[in-house]
């Protein structure tokens, strides 16, 4: 007589049935996201984007215009979106909820015909600001006083 255990046959599991012998994940026990293409085939709607948290982009699979006030200088959702709308402040509360903050960065999005064409600064023939003394290019890591920046690699 053969003992018979439930979710084996002849010894070797069934599918989806977790293994005792692999600490491995079994793939069928994954869950699986539905996508729905419904948002895709909607007609557009229009999104005009603040830096108010309150109003957090529409998410990507959206049939959206992203319009922007004119004094706004930030970029469209379309070109750079973060995993988070908002943030918390206090470093130490951040390590401890340990929550993965990312940053999608899409430069060659496409924009649509009704979006308004992006800012462009045009630094002429010199380009962008560059230390003197190691060539970096000036970025939002460098420290900047009234009238000059210091450079962040080489402290100069």
């Amino acid at each position: 007589h053969k003992a018979v255990f439930r979710g084996f046959s002849n010894g070797m599991p069934s599918p989806g049935t977790p293994s005792r012998k692999s600490p491995r994940i079994d793939p069928a026990q994954m869950p699986r996201p539905v996508v729905d293409a419904a948002p895709l085939r909607d007609p557009p709607k229009r999104f005009t984007y603040s830096v108010d948290p309150a109003t957090a982009p529409p998410p990507p699979t959206c049939n959206t215009i992203y319009d922007h006030p004119a004094d706004d200088f930030n970029v469209s959702p379309r070109y750079v979106s973060c995993s988070s709308s908002t943030t918390l402040a206090n470093q130490a509360q951040h390590k401890r909820t340990k929550l993965p903050l990312s940053l999608s960065v899409r430069p060659l999005a496409k924009r649509r015909p009704e979006e308004h064409p992006l800012r462009l600064v045009d630094f002429g023939m010199k380009g962008p600001p560059r230390c003197e003394r190691c060539g970096a290019f000036v970025s939002g890591f460098a420290t900047f006083t009234e009238r000059t920046w210091k450079c962040h690699l080489c402290g100069e």
